[in-house]
């Protein structure tokens, strides 16, 4: 078949390559096609809530009106015939709701009495499906089955005639109603429109996951969209654009740390770029400890500028810290926390000032410090105008330490219960202008946050940044201004998963991409329970006999070293035949190496590189190629190691797991996962290709030059 990509790279014996970046005209968005062979993926990376059918439920935060035409679209795996998807829990009016009534669709309406409109087709139980109602400013009601036009007809009034008069919300609850019963299933991708989509635009949707908002559709009339990959908390993030509406965040109502699920192959999949932030709990034991950071930070007598976004859950308890740096006098510290429900800071007169400011739960908020002519000064979401000022002539710092998310005097203080992110800091006073520029947000309240390292119009100059940090996950938050005060996460209560959302290159909540959309796959890494992508049982071409050839190539970004970070494998354990290239074996092998086994006497062996080895991938933030060569002649096995662009020079030559029975033989070749079972991977892999021979070194550096600018860009999407 036809080689889809650039024809620079080597084909020759390529027999597998997949790659979420290359065309495909294929009608499933939970397949990961093979480009040069028939050997398709099915992706267990979806992310979906689950529903227990008994009080699991989300409110809205805001209503929506439903007003004239409208759209609901969703993926849905329902467990009972009848099922509650949208309506209003309660207060008036009380008038609509779209729900499944014995498997069919049903768009369910109040005009004295009750009327239920309903699909022609069924949907089946215990099966990913998605669904969409449309309703057109004239009453029609379309539905829609997997991508395909069900039924159209024109809703009638109370007399049973067809009328153009639409009825309107608002509604505000998902999975419920006002009544008693909730949701039995899963749902994932909740899209509410406030125009009708048209077939075309249903299909486009279904057909790809990576579709937020259909081709000829602004952002602006998407009313509500929960992706509803979140993986932890009890809320779903709004990646909608309704103007003004400053994201409906969805709550979660009697969530108990169960509802979230990966490895589903049904709903969208993670194939696009995404953030995991760090998501505060309030705990006592939480905080990114930056150590003593460097002078670079030390103010001294002279002026700075900090600024940060919060988003808080809850403000409970007292002296829960944003940004904490601390110095061994009183007067030279610079702490911000949460006291009750305001804002404090400790500086200048040795004790604790309250700003007056209460921040809105749930919401957004730019906070900027900055120290200019003798007084410190507060600034919230860019006003132009101060919110709390402080006389201050003192010296601040040196610092002896730095923390955010705690407050760094006592560990019995409660951490930061929510999300904070965009952390900035300049040794320089900042104008109105460039505040305002910090504090940019789009029209639906979403934070745009400029990129400091880049400078232009209305931004501080580069050469005062002395500190820049993103909310990049649970492991390492890197400092981005060059400073090297990176920090360190302690007592992680885990991440959230944010996809890409409408603006390119930043998430739903409108933040730079940790994980860019370049086409790699996304997994979230677990011990048997995460993300994979399964090719079913191994094909004899990628088996490797007693005398055969292979060459494994991938990009791959780690987001988390554990477990075995399994890239590529067709393995089940030691007591059967198999292979697996993993990207760490444990804390004494922490680089990338394999795992082979001929089952004949329930031993495996780990090729682990010899002479020197190559470093070990990281948690850095990069995407880097890996390849290894295998060569078997005779049951002696010859393997070579490469590494962006390197080559481990001394070959791995050994004679074990040397029977008859050829590695990989009847196992389950999966991609993202060490074997089945175990090892899974948490990152993301790109462009995966296997050769039946042996590649010189020459070509696996061509294949490398080919696609290092793809996966070697810096952390920048468009826009900022």
């Amino acid at each position: 078949m036809a080689f889809h990509n650039n024809p620079r790279i080597v084909t020759e014996g390529l027999i597998g390559c997949w790659d979420a970046n290359m065309k495909s005209s294929a009608d499933s968005g939970a397949k990961l096609y093979d480009r040069v062979g028939s050997n398709d993926a099915t992706l267990y990376n979806g992310n979906c809530l689950d529903f227990d059918g008994t009080d699991d439920n989300i409110y809205t935060t805001g209503d929506i009106t439903m007003s004239g035409a409208c759209t609901v679209a969703l993926w849905v795996y329902s467990e009972t015939g009848t099922n509650y998807i949208f309506s209003n829990r309660s207060g008036g009016p009380v008038s609509l709701m779209w729900r499944l009534y014995n498997n069919y669709l049903d768009y369910y309406y109040y005009v004295a009495p009750w009327k239920s409109m309903l699909s022609t087709s069924t949907i089946s139980l215990n099966t990913w499906t998605h669904i969409a109602w449309t309703r057109s400013s004239d009453n029609y009601i379309s539905f829609f089955i997997n991508g395909e036009l069900d039924k159209r007809d024109q809703a009638t009034n109370g007399s049973d005639v067809d009328t153009s008069t639409t009825v309107n919300g608002p509604v505000n609850i998902v999975g419920g109603y006002w009544g008693s019963a909730d949701f039995n299933g899963k749902m994932a991708d909740f899209k509410v429109f406030s125009v009708e989509l048209s077939p075309a635009q249903i299909k486009e949707m279904y057909k790809d996951s990576k579709v937020v908002v259909p081709r000829g559709i602004a952002h602006s009339s998407m009313d509500l969209w929960y992706p509803m990959n979140e993986g932890n908390g009890s809320d779903v993030y709004d990646g909608g654009g309704v103007a003004g509406s400053a994201l409906n965040l969805g709550e979660g109502q009697n969530f108990n740390d169960d509802e979230f699920l990966t490895g589903q192959a049904g709903p969208p999949q993670l194939v696009t770029g995404y953030n995991r932030p760090l998501l505060g709990d309030g705990a006592t034991d939480l905080w990114v400890n930056f150590g003593d950071p460097s002078t670079a930070l030390d103010i001294g007598t002279g002026n700075f500028t900090l600024g940060y976004w919060i988003n808080p859950k809850s403000i409970t308890g007292n002296y829960i810290g944003h940004v904490t740096l601390t110095a061994s006098a009183g007067t030279a510290r610079f702490e911000v926390a949460f006291y009750g429900s305001t804002i404090r800071v400790y500086t200048t007169n040795g004790s604790w000032n309250d700003t007056g400011y209460a921040p809105t739960l749930n919401r957004w908020t730019h906070i900027t410090f900055q120290r200019h002519s003798n007084s410190i000064a507060m600034y919230v979401n860019g006003s132009s105008s101060a919110t709390w000022t402080l006389s201050s002539s003192v010296t601040l710092g040196p610092w002896t330490v730095m923390k955010m998310m705690h407050h760094s005097q006592g560990t019995t203080y409660a951490s930061f219960d929510g999300l904070l992110n965009e952390v900035v800091f300049y040794n320089a006073a900042s104008s109105s202008a460039e505040r305002a520029k910090l504090a940019t947000k789009d029209a639906s309240g979403r934070p745009m946050p400029p990129n400091p390292q880049g400078g232009g119009s209305d931004m501080m100059p580069t050469a005062n940044l002395k500190g820049y940090w993103r909310n990049d996950g649970d492991v390492t938050w890197k400092d981005l201004s060059g400073n090297g005060n990176h920090g360190t996460v302690t007592n992680s209560n885990g991440t959230i998963l944010l996809r890409e959302g409408y603006a390119k290159g930043r998430d739903i909540q409108g933040f730079p991409l940790l994980y860019r959309n370049n086409g790699a796959v996304g997994f979230n890494g677990g011990v048997g329970d995460g993300a994979y992508l399964s090719l079913g049982t191994c094909p004899s071409a990628f088996e490797m006999g007693q005398t055969s050839e292979a060459t494994i190539l991938a990009w791959i970004k780690v987001g988390k070293q554990q477990g075995e970070n399994g890239i590529i494998s067709a393995f089940w354990s030691t007591g059967a035949s198999g292979w697996s290239l993993v990207t760490y074996q444990a804390s004494y092998n922490r680089t990338v190496s394999m795992l082979v086994s001929d089952g004949a006497d329930g031993s495996g062996y780990w090729m682990e590189q010899a002479g020197t080895k190559l470093p070990e991938i990281t948690a850095d933030g990069k995407f880097h190629h890996v390849a290894v060569t295998i060569s078997r002649i005779s049951g002696t096995t010859t393997v070579y190691f490469y590494q962006d662009n390197v080559k481990n020079t001394t070959a791995k030559v050994f004679s074990n797991e040397g029977g008859s029975t050829a590695w990989g033989s009847g196992r389950t070749l999966l991609i993202g996962r060490g074997a089945n079972g175990w090892g899974d991977f948490n990152g993301q892999i790109g462009n995966v290709q296997f050769y039946n021979r042996v590649l010189p070194d020459e070509e696996i550096k061509q294949n490398y030059n080919v696609q290092k600018e793809r996966f070697r860009q810096k952390r920048i999407g468009r826009g900022i």
